[in-house]
């Protein structure tokens, strides 16, 4: 097989969100043995060090979309920085007779429509049609994600690898015990009253049930409702003991307030999933189309239609029910600790490979 190359960009030390996903697919690519070309500098000093950039011919290069190339919106000039970063990869990969592994883990455009931004520029539009279409492979995060590129780009055949989870590395601890009381809800993630405020609306208030908040910015909750507990923020390897320790379920819900929101959440598949269960904590999910299907396919946990329906349901699971649940979310998370999962997606892009070719 030819030499695998992952780039990215060599700036990597957060933890959560976007910095996580990339910190994690730099270690599954270390670990497969690949070869892993860090991109320092921003702006100006980026693209110097990209047309520098020297890879062996007929190498397999892994492109961490939308790390690299990063799809930039909100106007003209940033519009053209996108088209200048494909170019210079297009030319890169023609002149070096790459394979383009392109790995998707979130699409910008979506995510900025979903933000409540749909002033994207066409040029990044454009931008990413190239983007898609250099790359002899493009990984996505599963059905959902690929139907909503195919309907965008109906051009394109025959060359989508589902991938269906994204690498994680954290301490993996099951759970022990069975519900506390009150039962403890856990939310991880960026706090900020801006982001959540909506979503601490919906969470319905009951004796007996508490939620619990982690993560940067939640000084504001405690002032809000005496259920709320912020316990504060966590590096990810921290994060798994704690929720353990003080939550009982983990809570996949946003405050969705539009159409573009609801249709990018319904393809989404978050790294709190992850981070509840490496905790070993069962999950409560609202009934987004892949979380959905992921928690009711594992058995790991409840989905609701309704958010109201949250207090009643943990209420209503008894300590037998709770161990079976938290018995095959443990097993879910040693398979998951078990697997390579950007290896197995170069594998699958390779036979997807040998199938066209032959």
């Amino acid at each position: 097989m030819e030499a695998v190359f992952l780039i990215s960009r060599g700036e990597i030390s957060g933890h959560h969100g976007g910095g996580k996903v990339r910190h994690d697919l730099l270690e599954s690519a270390r670990r497969a043995g690949y070869h892993i070309v860090l991109m320092p500098g921003m702006g100006w000093r980026y693209f110097l060090h990209l047309a520098q950039l020297r890879i062996p011919r007929r190498s397999t290069v892994i492109l961490p979309y939308p790390g690299v190339p990063a799809i930039r919106q909100g106007g003209l000039l940033k519009g053209i920085a996108s088209l200048s970063e494909v170019g210079l990869l297009a030319a890169k990969k023609l002149s070096g007779r790459w394979r383009v592994y392109l790995y998707v883990y979130d699409l910008p455009i979506e995510q900025r429509e979903a933000a409540g931004d749909f002033s994207t520029h066409l040029l990044a539009r454009f931008a990413e049609s190239l983007l898609l279409g250099m790359s002899e492979v493009i990984g996505v995060m599963g059905e959902e994600m690929e139907d909503l590129m195919r309907r965008r780009y109906d051009w394109l055949t025959g060359r989508f690898v589902r991938y269906e989870f994204l690498p994680y590395y954290a301490p993996q601890i099951a759970k022990g015990t069975g519900p506390g009381y009150p039962r403890k809800v856990a939310f991880a993630g960026n706090l900020s009253q801006r982001r959540i405020g909506a979503l601490a609306q919906l969470l319905p208030r009951k004796p007996g049930v508490k939620y619990c908040f982690y993560g940067p910015d939640g000084d504001w909750l405690a002032e809000v409702r005496d259920d709320f507990v912020w316990h504060g923020e966590f590096d990810a390897s921290e994060l798994s003991a704690v929720l353990n320790e003080t939550a009982d379920f983990g809570l996949l819900l946003y405050g969705a307030s539009h159409m573009a929101q609801l249709r990018y959440l319904h393809m989404a598949t978050t790294s709190k999933l992850f981070a509840y269960v490496y905790a070993g904590l069962p999950i409560l999910t609202y009934s987004y189309r892949r979380l959905a299907r992921i928690v009711t396919s594992q058995g790991l946990g409840f989905v609701f239609d309704d958010p109201a329906a949250l207090a009643d349901i943990v209420l209503n699971v008894d300590e037998q029910m709770y161990k079976e649940i938290a018995g095959r979310v443990a097993l879910f998370a040693q398979g998951l600790a078990s697997r390579n999962m950007l290896a197995e997606f170069v594998q699958a892009g390779s036979a997807l490979i040998r199938r066209t070719v032959s």
